[in-house]
């Protein structure tokens, strides 16, 4: 009989791709459910009598059902837009691989529902492939918040994603490439381990540093003043250029130290770039802001009584 009710609905309403479930042209324009009529080209108010979720396991049932909007009194229209927005309330929440809407029972103008969800995995551990020893050491201590409790959903990814690739960019790491693969964990019922392909390529090296907004310092100057950011030149047979995004950040804060000890005591960066030079290497740019060179004018003393001024 349940089955009888799922293709008189899905005929009814077509329900969206996201939904994972196909839309359907009704055969004729007036359908039958439990002696009532449904007419598909003359909409009905309905008043909801019940709603029912089936399929969960780690959710609250409650909370699921009231983000469907499907709530007990709420009056509907049949044929209408309520069951597919239902289904597109639970799905962008990113918890299920399926959400499908029964209609379970028409009672003169009371309509029952019954949600059916497919849960979708629950994150046990991750299993990082392509670092070191030390670098997978440090990535599980960040990552060790979502271990154990997260849905494996595109959020997920995406910030797994982010993290490793904050980390090895840090190590002079710029197009790192990552891949995932699961795999169910033997040991918890709906769980499954997380395996990160990362590919981390080449360390990058910087090669070439140019500056823009610069007046009285010269760049060939600017550039000395990077300490542990240098770029290639031919003559450098031991400095790689290797880039560290690490001594960077503290070498742009020495950079305008070094300035304003020259007394551009206003000298600032108003913003840098980092791109792409080749595969293998990096340009950086820096717009600097030099601003007025201060001297020092008089000089008053108080309170020197035993030396004069």
């Amino acid at each position: 009989m349940k089955k009888i009710y799922q293709l008189i609905f899905l005929l009814l309403i077509g329900l969206p791709t996201l939904a994972q479930i196909r839309q359907q042209q009704p055969q004729t324009p007036s359908l039958k459910v439990n002696g009532l009529s449904l007419d598909y080209f003359g909409p009905k108010e309905y008043i909801i009598g019940g709603t029912t979720l089936t399929g969960t396991k780690y959710l609250d049932k409650e909370v699921i059902i009231k983000l469907s909007k499907l709530n007990v009194g709420d009056v509907v229209t049949l044929p209408g837009d309520a069951t597919a927005n239902a289904i597109k309330n639970l799905w962008v929440q990113g918890l299920f691989d399926d959400v499908q809407i029964f209609v379970t029972k028409l009672v003169d103008d009371t309509v029952y529902f019954d949600i059916e969800v497919v849960e979708r995995p629950r994150l046990t551990s991750f299993e990082i492939i392509g670092v070191s020893k030390s670098q997978k050491t440090d990535l599980n201590e960040k990552l060790a918040d979502k271990a154990g409790k997260t849905i494996i959903n595109d959020n997920l990814y995406n910030s797994t994603k982010t993290i490793i690739n904050k980390y090895l960019l840090d190590k002079g790491y710029f197009f790192t490439k990552i891949d995932f693969k699961s795999k169910p964990d033997a040991n918890q019922e709906n769980s499954v381990i997380l395996q990160v392909l990362v590919d981390k390529g080449q360390r990058v090296k910087v090669h070439e540093i140019n500056f823009t907004g610069n007046k009285e310092f010269k760049t060939a100057k600017l550039r000395k003043y990077l300490k542990k950011t240098k770029q290639q030149a031919f003559y450098k047979v031991f400095g790689s250029g290797k880039f560290n995004k690490e001594k960077y950040e503290e070498d742009k804060l020495k950079l305008v130290a070094k300035m304003q000890e020259k007394g551009y005591r206003d000298a600032a960066i108003l913003k840098d770039s980092i791109y792409q030079y080749n595969k293998k290497s990096i340009g950086i740019k820096l717009a600097v802001y030099e601003g007025p060179k201060y001297y020092f004018g008089n000089i008053t003393w108080v309170g020197n009584a035993k030396y004069t001024t």
